[in-house]
This record gives C-alpha cells, sequence and structure tokens, in this order.
C-alpha cells in the first residue's frame, strides 16, 4: 500500500473572540519560509510520551521516507522543558528533511553533560557565532536568541535565523490559525497543502492534488496507545478553488458515521453540513459545471464513508427521509431481506458518486 499522510478530521470548526497571539509570543518569525510541517507543542513531555506510546506513529516511523529524519530527530532527545515550545520540518530534498526547534532557555533546557560520545565547537557567522554539537554522529546546531533557544540539524537553517534576527515573514492565515487553535492538547500541527511536499504527497507517484483541500490546516494532536486524534481547522480565501470551499457559508454538524462504524473499521470519514442548497451550488463552483440543484437531497446533512476490509460503505444522514426512500423504491432492481431490515440494489451504480463527489469518488 502506497504511503501518505492520514489526516482524520472528527470535527472542523471555526473559534472566534479568542485573545490575540502577537507573531513575537508565537515564535514564528524564527522560521525560514516554506516548512513542510509545523508543530507548536504545548507539553513537551506529554507530547514524547504519546508518540513514543502509539502503535500507529511506531509504524509509521519506520517507513524509509522518514528514517532519515527519525535519526535527526533523536538530537533532540536531551531538551527537557515545561515551557511552550515550536518545532518545524524543512524538506531539503526528497524525502530528505531538517528540523527546527524554538523554546525558552532556561538552565538545563539541552543538557549533554552526561553523553560520552560528543564533539563541540563554536561556529563564526557574520557577526554572531553558534554551537555545533556532535552526538554520537548526529549534529544539533544551537543558538541563544533573546530568551530563547534554537536547535536545528541543518547549519544552513541556522545561519538563516541568525541572519534574519526574527524578521522572517509570517502568513497571515497562518498567524490566524496559531490564534485558535487549542491550549489544552499537547501538540498542534499546521500544514501548508500548496506546498508540495513528500511529506504530504506520495513520491513515488509525484503527484499532489489540483485543488488541495485548503491552504492551512491545524490539527490538535491527541494519542494513546491505539489511536490518533487529530481534530482542527482548515482555512482558504474565498479566491481559491479549495476543497475547503465546498463548506463555504454552511455550518458543521456533529459527525455521527464514526457511532454505525464496526469496530474493526480501518478509517471513517465524515462531511456535514446544514444546508444542502449551498452546498450544491460550492460543488457546481468546485466542479466548473452548470448542473441543476436536486431537491432530491435537501434533507441530507452528513455525507460518512466507511472503510472495512479495503471496501468501503457511503452513509448519507437525513433529518427527513421519505424522499429519498421513495426515490430508492422507484429505481430499485432488486431487494433482499437482512435481520429484518430490507436492502435495495440500485440501477444505477454511480448514484452515490454523481451526486457527491468529489467527496464520494
Amino acid at each position: 500500500m502506497k504511503t501518505r499522510l492520514l489526516l482524520f478530521f472528527l470535527a472542523i470548526s471555526i473559534v472566534s473572540c479568542e485573545k490575540e497571539i502577537k507573531v513575537s509570543e508565537s515564535r514564528l518569525d524564527y522560521l525560514p519560509p516554506s516548512p513542510a510541517l509545523i508543530i507548536k507543542i504545548s507539553n513537551l513531555t506529554n507530547f514524547k510520551s504519546e508518540l513514543k506510546n502509539n502503535n500507529f506513529i511506531n509504524q509509521v516511523k519506520g517507513l524509509s521516507k522518514f528514517q532519515s529524519l527519525m535519526e535527526k530527530l533523536e538530537g533532540l532527545d536531551p531538551v527537557s522543558s515545561n515551557n511552550p515550545s515550536l518545532l518545524a520540518i524543512y524538506e531539503v530534498g526528497k524525502d530528505n528533511y531538517d528540523f527546527l526547534f524554538v523554546t525558552t532557555n532556561t538552565p538545563g533546557v539541552f543538557n549533554v553533560d552526561s553523553l560520552a560520545n560528543k564533539t563541540v565547537e563554536s561556529i563564526n557567522y557574520q557577526e554572531n557565532s553558534f554551537t555545533k554539537y556532535t552526538l554520537d554522529n548526529i549534529e544539533v546546531y544551537a543558538q541563544a536568541l533573546d530568551k530563547d533557544i534554537v536547535l536545528t540539524s541543518s547549519q544552513l537553517l541556522m545561519e538563516n535565523v541568525s541572519r534574519t534576527k526574527r524578521s522572517n515573514p509570517v502568513d497571515p492565515m497562518l498567524k490566524r490559525l496559531f490564534e485558535t487553535t487549542s491550549l489544552n492538547k499537547s501538540a498542534s500541527f499546521y500544514l501548508n497543502l500548496t506546498e508540495k511536499s513528500s511529506l504530504l504527497f506520495n513520491s513515488e507517484t509525484n503527484t499532489s492534488p489540483t485543488n488541495p483541500f485548503s491552504e492551512w490546516i491545524s490539527l490538535d494532536f491527541t494519542a494513546n496507545s491505539d489511536q490518533v486524534r487529530l481534530n482542527g481547522i482548515a482555512m482558504a480565501s474565498d479566491s481559491t478553488n479549495n476543497f475547503i470551499n465546498l463548506f463555504k457559508d454552511t455550518s458543521p454538524l456533529a459527525n455521527k458515521t464514526p457511532e454505525f462504524a464496526p469496530l474493526n473499521t480501518q478509517a471513517v470519514v465524515s462531511y456535514t453540513f446544514d444546508d444542502y442548497q449551498t452546498f450544491a451550488r460550492n460543488q457546481n463552483t468546485y466542479l466548473d459545471r452548470v448542473k441543476k440543484v436536486d431537491s432530491l437531497f435537501n434533507t441530507i446533512e452528513e455525507v460518512g464513508i466507511i472503510y472495512l476490509n479495503n471496501e468501503r460503505a457511503v452513509l448519507l444522514r437525513s433529518y427527513g427521509t421519505e424522499g429519498l426512500f421513495e426515490f430508492m423504491e422507484n429505481n430499485s432492481t432488486a431487494s433482499q431481506s437482512y435481520q429484518g431490515s430490507e436492502i435495495l440494489e440500485l440501477g444505477n451504480k454511480n448514484f452515490i458518486t454523481d451526486a457527491f463527489q468529489p467527496l464520494v469518488t
């Protein structure tokens, strides 16, 4: 099975009226442009524990495309901090990544005294200097700036940070996402889906979506031994033809599809909207087509997909099913009974995909 980054949205909502976070407080201005992934870490100890104990993440870490990055990230093992931190991943070549980490510079935050196999050297750059650590053949560059410490696996990234002195531009949409994400989770992920990084897309096929899901997404992260939960926000400007604009001017509803999924389900995807007519007009815009909006689906408020045994079942949740049942009875070619329920076979095999692409393809 080809490797892709799987993002499970259990809810998509817009949070308002949050206290404004200044860029200098967020540390985003430390970051050179175009990171493949940004992680805001609220509690480093909890985040490390959740990563270490999750079965799925341990399997992903073993994939060949991530092995080099995982080895470099071992350079952060000596970090001990209870303060908020920022971790950015940069693609520096096909399936080749470097990291940049920022946290508060407190005593013992990066303690390598107990490590036997290490070398330390000072590097001068322009009017500044930073330190290069080699820890069991893993290179880490460190520099104290203001009240923070910056650690990175790349000398080029450290030179950028040293040169720009926190003057790197910050995408306004990313800044808005920083203002709305939860502080109660161990970490939040930020991804720019317009950047064609192999961290997100299958490098074997060298493909990425023509119309990405959105421009930016943020995902609050929680995990236990057998589950990863990513709950967040997707944002796109009105002028772009992004997937998320299918739901423009609609409001999200509670996702019910997981309640119908068997315990051995491989994955669940659920989309909700409070106004089908608005969704259908957005759908015509997204697909660049002229099509009359069908009133048959006016009562639909959720489209769910359940993946099981490499097959899938599509669930349509409706607050009024009379019209749909009448349509199915008039267009069925066969029927059977299962545990007291009638199962109808429709003549049009593309009934669902025609009505709800690209949600169902």
